[in-house]
């Protein structure tokens, strides 16, 4: 397992995750947070969305794409930690399915 380096922003991200581990961070959350500049952000953090402990997802169009930064399986699994982003997606979607049978009712 690849794991970043102590003090490196890749480690300190990391460490963030492993506390946090169903937060999220974008590139604006990780330079203001972490008091790095934009540009070094998505070469730091890739060796280790590669290996699987972070993740990433790109959001908007083209080059204005924002990344956005979450724990990875490999972190989730080092730290013994259990996300409860698939718990918190099937309850979202009961509780959507719940108040539409609801509102059809009335």
């Amino acid at each position: 397992m690849n794991y970043p380096k102590p003090n490196s922003l890749a480690f300190r991200v990391s460490l963030f995750f492993a506390a946090n581990p169903d937060e999220e961070l974008n590139t604006d959350d990780v330079v203001v947070k972490f008091g790095v500049q934009i540009g070094s952000v998505y070469s730091s953090l890739s060796p280790y969305v590669h290996s699987g402990v972070l993740e990433r997802t790109l959001n908007g169009p083209g080059r204005g794409k924002m990344a956005v930064y979450r724990a990875g399986m490999e972190l989730l699994q080092a730290v013994g930690a259990t996300s409860l982003r698939p718990v918190a997606a099937a309850c979202a979607t009961a509780c959507m399915a719940e108040s539409t049978s609801v509102t059809s009712e009335s």
